[in-house]
């Protein structure tokens, strides 16, 4: 799916059938489909995320759901959450303000209920790493090499960023 549709994520706003057949619109809704089809059950889940407000109410808005993703029950397994807003995300990874055991709810479908569930625990990881090399010469200069990686859903933030950018732009800001 990420390899087929480029550019942003249009979320719940177009069927898997009309992304399928104008190669855009949501990667959430086609990758729905192409599971469900395989069949693999995949859920839409909205999440609380940290970055809206936290008040607890009897009944939620959805104003407070802001972001969504898919929850597919793995056959033997754990569920595995997909992130479908960030191209080429990592695999089975939430993006920071969707993880911790945050509210979740499993949208309702034919046969299906409304179900509420919580998101994978947070996991304490780096998704930078910066290694520099210092050397000093014989004639007392200094000489200095850096290398900056970033992984997870910051490297593929970054990664999608570039790609829109011209080469030289994209030089630029490098």
């Amino acid at each position: 799916v990420m390899k087929r549709l480029p550019g942003r994520e249009l979320g719940m706003t177009h069927s898997a059938s009309s992304t399928l057949a104008q190669d855009r619109g949501s990667k959430l809704m086609l990758l729905k489909a192409s599971l469900e089809v395989l069949g693999i059950p995949a859920r839409i889940a909205v999440v609380h995320t940290f970055t809206v407000d936290q008040t607890p109410y009897l009944f939620p808005n959805e104003s407070l759901l802001t972001y969504s993703c898919l929850r597919v029950e793995v056959p033997g397994g754990e569920p595995v959450w997909l992130d479908t807003s960030v191209r080429f995300g990592p695999f089975g990874e939430l993006p920071e303000h969707a993880r911790g055991e945050r509210d979740a709810y499993l949208l309702p479908e034919p046969g299906r209920p409304l179900q509420k569930v919580k998101t994978p625990p947070r996991v304490e990881k780096s998704d930078k790493q910066v290694q520099l090399w210092l050397e000093v010469t014989p004639d007392g200069k200094l000489l200095g090499r850096g290398e900056e990686v970033y992984s997870g859903f910051k490297g593929a933030q970054l990664a999608e960023s570039f790609n829109v950018l011209s080469a030289e732009s994209r030089k630029q800001a490098l």
